[in-house]
């Protein structure tokens, strides 16, 4: 072994360092690498906390959309009936690829119906109409006669129509 203090390059003596201090100092090594592979997965952790606060900021900052409308049907005339008429729709980010085309629907109160088709052939759009989500540019969904659009959207979700998510299931009632 070769020391370099003040550059010049003289050997070591047999014995400068013992047995005992290297194996103390790999020790102290290995405990000091260990110890900064931990900070630096907790420091990961911490960024992502801090990454999804701020995206979580964003959406609280987010203004609502489609909140027009004040009428609530008083509860002792709603029944439920959902007519859809020539409603035609397309995603805005996706506005080229029409999802529903004068599509017709009539869902008659305390029945049940199930949606069923293909991915992509529209079956959450609908549930997401229904719900005042998103306003169709063609045609009109009505609740016992009333215009979606007219309808209170808060009222609509709060206190008419509940939704049970489960993956790509939804139930609504």
């Amino acid at each position: 072994m070769f020391s370099a203090p003040a550059g010049n390059p003289t050997p070591l003596g047999v014995g400068a360092i013992s047995p005992g201090d290297l194996m103390s100092f790999l020790v102290s090594a290995q405990t000091i690498q260990r110890s900064l592979t931990q900070l630096s997965l907790v420091f990961g952790t911490a960024l992502r906390g801090w990454t999804a606060g701020a995206r979580i900021h964003e959406f609280l900052q987010l203004q609502p959309r489609n909140t027009s409308g004040t009428v609530r049907i008083p509860y002792h005339t709603l029944e439920g009936n959902i007519e859809m008429r020539d409603v035609s729709f397309s995603y805005p980010t996706r506005s080229g690829h029409p999802v529903l085309v004068h599509l017709n629907l009539d869902i008659k109160a305390g029945s049940t119906m199930a949606l069923c088709g293909p991915s992509g052939s529209g079956k959450s759009t609908i549930a997401s109409l229904i719900q005042r989500l998103y306003i169709p540019p063609q045609g009109s969904i009505k609740l016992d006669g009333v215009d979606l659009r007219e309808v209170n959207p808060c009222w609509l979700r709060g206190k008419v129509i509940g939704v049970i998510s489960q993956g790509a299931k939804q139930t609504l009632f």
